[in-house]
């Protein structure tokens, strides 16, 4: 502890240049260490900087810098190279600053001094990559409204053209407008239609981050994870689209469909409780307008009035000839208890009665027998008629379980769910004409 504690004093005091920065946490920085207001700033060889809290840092080893003109021209290209691709100018200025600072001197540096103006004057204008170009905001404002314009103008087409056709269009009118929300819509369609849903799902991703308002673009997504099975990120999905577009029928349909897939274990998930209460809440709304249009909700189905009740009637009269079935069952098997103990009974007595008419003839030697009083013969055919009940209701019994199970799968509520869930199709677009038609078909 004293040892730390003399090593962070030490980095309060003073700006330290090391090799290696070794964390609590055991991981390693290598780069030139630098103290800010906020902390202290890691530099590596390629320029990116990380910061670190002071009260972070186990350790620090020194070691004899192995900078050549050559490793610093190596560490140039490999930094311009990650540069290309990237989008932030800012950010680029920040790692060729620090590229800067760690290679003092020599020819990359100098050569790094031109790209940090390039960069810094796209930082200054505030400029967004497109493709291979930068863009103004005011240009990047042209540029998505040409290609919405460009999306509408294709749309019939892509809704008619076979799925490598409209593919072959959509892409063409992208390279003119890449990144383009309403055309990677239509391109996100097509490729679900493909069950290509790795390129659908980033094509929607990338409108749901443009239009986070976008209802079907969340839903979409949603429909996609589901059926890779990401349950949990597929709610997320659809918790967005609620928020976005409240009593969305469509997207409370689906909502039912997925929380009633979900395994049971998925319950007391948080996320499932937060989706279910606003699916609740939106949906108690729906129905009562739906209503207004003779429309039940059941399950992720929507009926008439007249047919909800004729299943509700015929599901409660399922449900009483059960329930008569079940006491019939009690009946039956009270009723062979009792016969059992009077059968019993009967034979007990008639025994006795057996008994007591057998006598000793002394004359004879002969064991012989008196006849038997009219209450044996009575009970004897008292005995027959419950022997002949008693084979009529264990008969009665074993046909019951059969009757029983028939009852049963009338009377459970009959499942009206699908098990689909489906996305919004290609006129949902952001940008596209109002339509009074159903945004979503079969696929």
């Amino acid at each position: 502890m004293k040892v730390q504690a003399a090593t962070v004093l030490l980095l309060l005091t003073v700006s330290l240049r090391a090799d290696i920065v070794t964390l609590n946490d055991g991981t390693r920085l290598e780069g030139v260490l630098k103290r800010t207001p906020d902390g202290y700033v890691v530099t590596d060889a390629s320029g990116k900087q990380t910061l670190v809290a002071a009260s972070d840092i186990r350790g620090i080893e020194r070691k004899k810098s192995a900078n050549t003109p050559a490793s610093a021209q190596q560490a140039l290209e490999s930094l311009r190279r990650s540069l290309e691709s990237g989008a932030d100018p800012a950010s680029a200025v920040q790692r060729l600053s620090g590229f800067i600072a760690q290679n003092p001197g020599t020819p990359a540096a100098t050569d790094a001094a031109q790209d940090l103006r390039l960069w810094q004057e796209r930082s200054d204008q505030h400029l967004t990559r497109v493709a291979d170009q930068w863009l103004t905001h005011e240009q990047l404002v042209e540029l998505q409204s040409r290609g919405t314009a460009a999306a509408v103008q294709i749309l019939p087409t892509v809704q008619m053209a076979t799925p490598a056709d409209a593919l072959a269009l959509i892409d063409k009118s992208l390279a003119s407008a890449p990144n383009n929300p309403a055309l990677l819509y239509l391109k996100g369609v097509v490729l679900y239609r493909q069950n290509q849903f790795v390129p659908a799902r980033k094509a929607f991703e990338t409108v749901a981050q443009a239009f986070s308002d976008h209802a079907p673009a969340h839903n979409n997504l949603a429909v996609i994870l589901f059926q890779t099975r990401a349950q949990m990120p597929a709610l997320l999905e659809y918790d967005m689209a609620m928020l976005a577009d409240p009593q969305n029928r469509r997207v409370l349909d689906n909502v039912a469909e997925a929380l009633h897939a979900l395994p049971a274990s998925a319950a007391n998930n948080p996320l499932t409780k937060k989706v279910k209460a606003r699916f609740d809440e939106q949906d108690a709304s729906l129905q009562a307008k739906m209503a207004a249009q003779g429309l039940k909700r059941s399950g992720s189905q929507w009926v008439s009035q007249a047919n909800f009740d004729s299943s509700q009637a015929a599901q409660k009269a399922a449900q009483d000839k059960l329930d008569s079935y079940k006491a019939q069952a009690l009946a039956l098997q009270t009723r062979l208890m009792e016969i059992d103990r009077e059968i019993t009974y009967d034979k007990q007595i008639m025994a006795g009665m057996m008994q007591e008419t057998n006598y000793f003839d002394v004359n004879s030697g002969r064991v012989r027998q008196e006849p038997l009083p009219p209450r044996y013969y009575e009970l004897q055919q008292k005995v027959a008629s419950l022997t002949a009940e008693q084979l009529l209701k264990q008969q009665q019994l074993q046909q019951l379980p059969k009757l029983v199970a028939e009852a049963q799968q009338a009377s459970a509520p009959q499942s009206t769910f699908t098990g689909k869930q489906i996305i919004f199709d290609e006129r949902a677009m952001p940008g596209a004409p109002p339509t009074t038609q159903p945004m979503t078909r079969p696929l």
